[in-house]
């Protein structure tokens, strides 16, 4: 006897599988979370890339590099939850 899905079964993984891509998608290529800064500057950043990013200058004073880079240490993390995404 071969294995038979109901509908609800059939309706059932295909939602599990569509969730679990979803998810991969979103924690690991979010470039589609986009914003602004100030209201002036578009930005927007991921897991691992950034663009349009704020850095403090050796003065003091904050400066906005309009390009795209990724985070080359784990220190480089924006902020506490972010590197708490991380594992490791």
């Amino acid at each position: 006897m071969g294995c038979r899905l109901t509908a609800a079964g059939i309706m059932w993984t295909s939602l599990s599988l569509a969730a679990a891509i979803l998810n991969c998608t979103g924690y690991y290529v979010p470039y589609w979370l986009r914003g602004s800064y100030h209201n002036a500057i578009d930005v927007s950043f991921g897991s691992f890339r950034r663009c349009n990013y704020p850095r403090l200058t050796d003065e003091g004073k904050i400066e906005i590099i309009n390009q795209c880079g990724r985070y080359r240490t784990f220190a480089d993390i924006p902020s506490l939850p972010w590197q708490r995404r991380f594992p490791y």
